[in-house]
């Protein structure tokens, strides 16, 4: 259950209002992710210093998945944050600023980040990813050189994108030639008791 309070509990008992929490803490009975991650990301929200969260997650090693499930960071600054394949399902973005921020291969069922700032975020999924919004340009309105440019990037970028599958591709199957060849190929000189 998510509850949202818009002011102090006491102050909004009618029924029927939407109540969103004041703090972070008025938010907690929705978390469900992992405590630790959870007390980390909250000092380093308190600082006002995501450097904390992002050394962090950083010594816990490359293989590091933060589990943030439920957490309410709307309105925060997590400018640059790093939260590579967390778990973020059931999470309230809104309003947040996530400019640079990492969410590469995170998990975002139900997560919510109306009037969010997305500039240079990386938010690749492992998956299809539906977006929703409510300020979607109608290309209609555009001027013919915006419509055009707007166009070209969308092309380039999946360019872009192709490439860099192809060429991860092409690198994995090089090594798995040369894996194959030195199997079945030995060297006479190796130490194997023949």
């Amino acid at each position: 259950m998510r509850l949202f309070f818009t002011q102090p509990p006491a102050l909004n008992n009618s029924p029927g209002k939407t109540i969103v929490p004041t703090t972070m803490a008025d938010a907690e009975e929705d978390f469900s992710g992992n405590d630790k991650h959870y007390k980390v990301l909250r000092k380093a929200l308190s600082e006002n210093n995501i450097a904390v969260w992002n050394d962090f997650s950083a010594s816990m090693g490359p293989r590091f998945r933060a589990d943030l499930r439920g957490i309410w960071l709307q309105g925060r600054n997590l400018v640059g944050i790093k939260l590579v394949g967390a778990k973020l399902d059931g999470a309230c973005l809104d309003g947040a600023d996530l400019s640079g921020a990492d969410l590469t291969g995170a998990t975002l069922v139900g997560a919510t980040f109306r009037d969010a700032k997305l500039e240079g975020t990386r938010l690749k999924a492992p998956s299809k990813v539906t977006v929703r919004s409510k300020a979607v340009e109608n290309p209609e309105t555009l001027d013919p050189d915006t419509r055009r440019r707007l166009k070209i990037d969308r092309m380039q970028e999946q360019a872009r994108g192709f490439l860099e599958d192809r060429a991860k591709k092409e690198a994995a199957l090089v090594k798995q030639k040369a894996q194959v060849k030195a199997r079945n190929n030995p060297s006479p000189f190796s130490n194997d008791g023949s």
